[in-house]
């Protein structure tokens, strides 16, 4: 079901990792916008989409590698014209706990359930140390749709 209102603007900000069938959410997002614009944010690389890519498989059995070339193929085969653009960041987390914690969050798998590999996850975060703080290199794809032509 379309949303009761129109937007200027839909945003789709790390979001669609958490859905089961993006087509249906980015057809919904299309169809909610106005004239305007959608824009559609995702994890593409760097250390954290790298975290993110080898790591959500092993704890949760889904695979997070292909996030972008999925947006792209949903967009392309619904007709939907867009441009993407890489852009880079980085985070900074200031303990592992608190890494954990936002991993925890990010794979939607409790720390109890990791098993062995909550200590293969602390050794990983624990490379990523640079001046007593865990820095993580990270690039987004983002993703502007419109629905007047580009």
């Amino acid at each position: 079901d379309s949303l009761p209102v129109k937007c200027d603007v839909v945003l789709l900000s790390h979001v669609l990792y958490f859905l089961p069938d993006w087509s249906v959410a980015l057809q919904k997002a299309f169809d909610t916008a106005r004239d305007s614009h959608i824009v559609v944010h995702l994890f593409a690389g760097g250390e954290y989409g790298d975290l993110l890519s080898s790591w959500m498989p092993r704890l949760t059995g889904r695979s997070a590698a292909t996030f972008s070339d999925r947006v792209g193929e949903v967009l392309r085969s619904s007709g939907m014209a867009y441009e993407s653009r890489v852009v880079q960041s980085s985070i900074r987390i200031p303990s592992l706990e608190d890494a954990l914690t936002i991993s925890e969050f990010f794979f939607e798998s409790p720390q109890e359930s990791w098993g062995s590999q909550r200590e293969e996850l602390r050794e990983w975060y624990g490379q990523q140390v640079q001046n007593d703080t865990i820095v993580l290199r990270a690039f987004h794809e983002v993703f502007h749709i419109r629905k007047k032509s580009l």
